[in-house]
């Protein structure tokens, strides 16, 4: 968080307590000792601070950042048990654009450098959703390795799009959708 959102942001320490949300699963180990289930409480903010923790919580772009290192520390943490090298699923593209020329529509984007695990989770190829409302979008994306791609408006009942990276670790965070006015 501080490296990629707020370098002001101050660390509250890992806190150990018997926390009723992780009750249940302590429960189930003592009801059955074959039972191996992890469990972790991230608590990233407190909704009652309207000044700073709230502000946060409702940005977008601070809850990807955030999920982004939990993920990360996931696979830190599984890569050091397993004794393998982690690997990354790249980033979320970045500059994703569209432009309506005639009765063609051309996506365009970016990948995003990752500054903090640089050059392990670079993309390979993209994948492109489509959706003719912005809510429900293809379960088939077409992919690319490209970072833009036309589609002929004629031809397709589509008009909005969300793009994201892919690598042989994963799929990226998709993009929000944007929408093509060919009307």
């Amino acid at each position: 968080i501080k490296t990629s959102y707020d370098e002001t942001w101050t660390d509250k320490n890992i806190l150990q307590a018997d926390m009723g949300e992780l009750r249940i699963i302590k429960d189930a180990w003592v009801a059955d000792s074959s039972l191996v289930v992890p469990a972790a409480l991230f608590e990233i903010g407190f909704l009652d601070n309207l000044t700073v923790d709230n502000v946060y919580c409702k940005d977008t772009r601070f809850r990807k950042i955030v999920s982004r290192g939990i993920l990360t520390g996931l696979i830190d943490y599984f890569a050091q048990v397993e004794g393998i090298t982690a690997a990354y699923p790249p980033l979320e593209v970045s500059s994703f654009e569209v432009q309506v020329t005639g009765s063609t529509i051309t996506l365009s984007w970016q990948p995003t450098d990752d500054t903090i695990h640089a050059g392990e989770s670079v993309p390979e190829y993209y994948f492109i959703y489509t959706s003719p409302d912005g809510i429900v979008f293809s379960a088939e994306p077409v992919s690319t390795v490209s970072t833009s791609y036309t589609f002929d408006a004629d031809n397709v009942d589509y008009r909005y799009f969300r793009v994201s990276a892919y690598n042989s670790n994963g799929e990226g965070i998709l993009t929000d959708a944007v929408h093509a006015d060919v009307d």
